[in-house]
């Protein structure tokens, strides 16, 4: 596993990327100093729906295609497995996906219901990194909230210290994470510490540690240090002398060859800095292409809100809507009685798609109903 890992997660619920677009997305990694993508599209059948039929011979060609197209980064290929998964079958579902030269495998749990798997993907988790020798990611079915669980305390006693298991932070969507939170979530989890960031449909791995996951403009250089100045860790290309200065004195202004600036928190000192000419060439094209521009897109923009203000529905509005529609359906999972085998029921899991096809996530709206 990286040791940094910064990349993103092509994890969401919609139409899957094209193979140029995954390409494209581990150019933009490599060139920015990302080092991880990992193919978790929802709706790709074999990912997720049809998870036990191998892949075929093209999605093959493809993993390995995606995996040589930059040593800089390392391409995992991610599977949710069903209830009735075995180490035996999902290890004989990825061999070829390793074979093709893929590094780490990430089993995906979320959106699934617990009914006490705990135990048995933390036995999936050890059983694929034994059987396999590949790195092993999870990402759990509780992947939110800072406080342990049974389900987590059950997949993290006996799971193996490097199986790396993600988090999105207090809730699915976050827009910040604190340094206590992390060492909670981390105390929640047996000290694994890797985090996925929710931000609008991507997903951002980051090591906690090591928190410079951002992609800033190629000219801007990012270090990141605790409050009293100790560098934790810093973008290539940053001046160590200008570094060293910023880290004893923070502060922010021009030199003859740099723009910088710091910003200090309770947990943290950030630092950035960029070349002056840079900063100029920037400012000239800005300055005559985009400030007119940018008041008359001001101008549309607060009438546009005004209007929209008037016509939105709220989202109760939204689902008496989608119920007249009929864009509400249901999947039924079957409940097996472990001793017999016997299916003795099916739970039944309301779930509401858009006519463009994007899913509206369960818990938003089934507290409305």
């Amino acid at each position: 596993m990286p040791g940094k890992p910064f990349g993103v997660i092509e994890g969401f619920y919609g139409d899957p990327w094209t193979t140029e677009e995954r390409l494209e997305c581990i150019d933009v990694l490599a060139s920015n100093g990302g080092d991880t993508y990992v193919w978790a599209p929802k709706s790709e059948p074999r990912h997720r729906d049809r998870w036990e039929e191998p892949f075929t011979p093209a999605e093959i060609d493809g993993f390995a295609l995606l995996i040589s197209r930059s040593p800089a980064v390392n391409v995992s290929v991610a599977l949710t497995p069903g209830s009735d998964a075995t180490v035996e079958a999902v290890a004989a579902k990825m061999r070829p996906v390793t074979d093709a030269g893929c590094r780490t495998v990430t089993l995906c749990f979320d959106d699934l219901p617990v009914l006490r798997a705990g135990l048995r993907h933390r036995d999936l988790a050890n059983g694929i990194r034994d059987v396999l020798g590949a790195d092993v990611w999870v990402v759990p079915t509780h992947y939110t909230g800072t406080e342990t669980s049974p389900y987590l305390a059950e997949l993290t006693d006996g799971l193996h210290p490097d199986v790396a298991v993600m988090w999105t932070g207090r809730t699915v969507v976050t827009d910040g994470i604190t340094a206590a939170e992390t060492a909670a979530r981390a105390a929640a989890t047996g000290g694994r510490k890797v985090l996925a960031v929710l931000y609008g449909s991507y997903d951002v791995l980051v090591d906690p540690r090591h928190f410079v996951g951002i992609i800033a403009d190629p000219d801007v250089r990012l270090a990141l240090a605790s409050p009293d100045g100790r560098l934790l860790t810093r973008q290539s290309g940053i001046n160590q002398a200008l570094l060293l200065k910023l880290l004893r004195d923070p502060g922010e202004g021009l030199d003859d060859d740099t723009l910088y600036a710091s910003a200090r928190s309770e947990q943290w000192l950030a630092i950035a800095t960029a070349p002056r000419t840079a900063l100029a060439a920037t400012f000239r094209q800005q300055a005559w292409l985009f400030v007119p521009v940018g008041l008359l897109l001001a101008a549309l923009g607060v009438g546009l809100v005004v209007w929209l203000s008037q016509r939105r529905l709220s989202m109760r509005g939204e689902l008496a809507t989608a119920i007249r529609r009929r864009e509400l359906y249901l999947h039924y999972q079957p409940i097996i009685e472990l001793d017999t085998g016997i299916c003795v029921g099916a739970e039944a899991l309301v779930r509401w798609q858009h006519p463009d096809g994007t899913q509206v996530r369960p818990d938003i709206f089934i507290p409305l109903a």
